[in-house]
C-alpha cells in the first residue's frame, strides 16, 4: 500500500509533456532511421505512424492529374512507380523548398536555388548539399520519365506544330505551376525570385 501511495504522489507532481505532433505525407527522419536509410539520427524521438498516412504523400496526388492515357499505352506498374517516387519524395522536397534551398526552373526540372545564400538557414546548406544533389537527381529522373512519356503520347494526337508546342510547355511547366507562395522559380533565364 505504501508503494501505490508513493507512486500516487510521485506522479501527482510529475508532468509528462509529449513531444508536438507533426503529420507528415514523407517519411520523416526517425522513419528512414528505422528503415536503415536515414544518415541522421534521432534523439529521444517519439514516433507514431500508419500504412495509412506515412510516406503515401497523397497530396501529390490530388494536384497531379493522372493521365488515363499515359497509363493506357505504358506500363501501369511503371507509371505508377514514378508517380508513387514523386509523391515519397514530395515532403522533402517541400521542406528544402520553404528553407529556400530548392526552386523550380523554366526547364520543368527541380534545381538547387542559387539564391541560397539570401535564405535564413544558409548555414545549413553545405551540411546538406549532397543530400540535396541527390534528392534533385532523383526527382528529374522521375520528372523526366513522366514528361517523355506524355510528350509520346502527345505525338499520337496528330496537334498542330503550334498546338503541340503549347501542350509540350504545359506539360514541362506542370510542377512550375505548381510553385507556392514563399517558394523560388526561375522567371528567365537564370534569373530567380520568391513567389509572391
Amino acid at each position: 500500500m505504501k508503494k501505490i501511495f508513493f507512486y500516487l504522489v510521485l506522479f501527482n507532481y510529475c508532468t509528462i509533456t509529449p513531444p508536438p505532433i507533426t503529420l507528415t505525407q514523407s517519411p520523416t527522419a526517425a522513419e528512414r532511421q528505422m528503415l536503415g536509410d536515414g544518415k541522421d539520427i534521432e534523439k529521444d524521438g517519439w514516433i507514431l505512424s500508419s500504412v495509412r498516412s506515412s510516406a503515401s504523400g497523397s497530396e501529390i496526388w490530388e494536384k497531379e492529374i493522372l493521365d488515363k492515357e499515359l497509363y493506357s499505352q505504358f506500363s501501369q506498374n511503371e507509371v505508377f512507380a514514378k508517380y508513387r517516387a514523386l509523391s515519397y519524395l514530395a515532403g522533402e522536397v517541400r521542406a528544402y523548398k520553404k528553407k529556400g534551398f530548392l526552386g523550380e526552373s523554366l526547364s520543368g526540372k527541380l534545381s538547387i536555388n542559387p539564391l541560397w545564400k539570401n535564405s535564413i538557414y544558409k548555414e545549413e546548406f553545405l551540411k546538406y548539399q549532397s543530400q540535396l544533389e541527390e534528392l534533385v537527381n532523383l526527382v528529374n529522373q522521375n520528372r523526366e520519365w513522366i514528361y517523355q512519356k506524355k510528350i509520346e503520347v502527345l505525338k499520337t494526337k496528330n496537334l498542330k506544330l503550334k498546338d503541340f508546342e503549347k501542350e509540350k510547355n504545359q506539360i514541362l511547366l506542370s510542377y512550375y505551376n505548381l510553385t507556392e507562395p514563399g517558394e523560388y522559380l526561375e522567371t528567365k533565364p537564370n534569373v530567380w525570385r520568391q513567389k509572391e
